[in-house]
């Protein structure tokens, strides 16, 4: 079970899970969800942080633990920088053919599954942090359909992640 980083800053006056960005909370809840259910199973945090004394992994491993996950293994990736050295850091430590249950933001899931499989692991994906939902009892109101701040900030994410996976990897797995 593997949270891909989202982002964190360091404040020390503040508990980590206050410290860990918004994206990263829901990928962190939606770990500890699916780990619940999947006995035996790791927990991994993931992803460093430029300024600060400890990783955003490590931030998340310990908001984990003061959300109530106790007892159970957490590991850490602490270096990885982006979901490409996410993936070889995973390998690395796992091995090729290793399963893995990959949590990640749903517009971000095809690209993250596509470098972990062109690691040679054999992702399982949990996706979380959905941007759109569909209310079956809400009726249509054409705010949802009017330009909004929101609206471009949802556009701003798809495109920058449809242009990557159309660039591929940015990476070499063979590096």
């Amino acid at each position: 079970m593997l949270v891909l980083g989202a982002g964190a800053d360091y404040d020390p006056s503040l508990p980590p899970a206050l410290m860990l960005s918004p994206t990263q909370i829901v990928r962190l809840t939606e770990g500890i969800r699916v780990a619940r259910q999947l006995p035996g199973s790791t927990l991994v945090t993931s992803a460093y942080l430029k300024y600060g004394p400890m990783s955003q992994a490590e931030l998340s491993r310990q908001a984990a633990m003061s959300m109530g996950y106790c007892g159970r293994p957490i590991q850490v990736q602490e270096h990885p920088e982006n979901t490409c050295e996410e993936a070889r850091s995973f390998v690395a430590i796992h091995g090729k053919g290793k399963r893995v249950v990959l949590v990640t933001s749903a517009t971000h899931m095809r690209r993250a599954m596509a470098f972990f499989t062109a690691f040679g692991a054999h992702p399982i994906a949990a996706p979380c942090d959905f941007k759109v939902m569909h209310n079956p009892h809400r009726p249509f109101l054409m705010s949802d359909v009017m330009p909004s701040w929101k609206h471009l900030a949802w556009l701003d994410e798809i495109l920058k992640e449809e242009l990557a996976y159309r660039l591929g990897p940015q990476c070499d797995p063979n590096f």
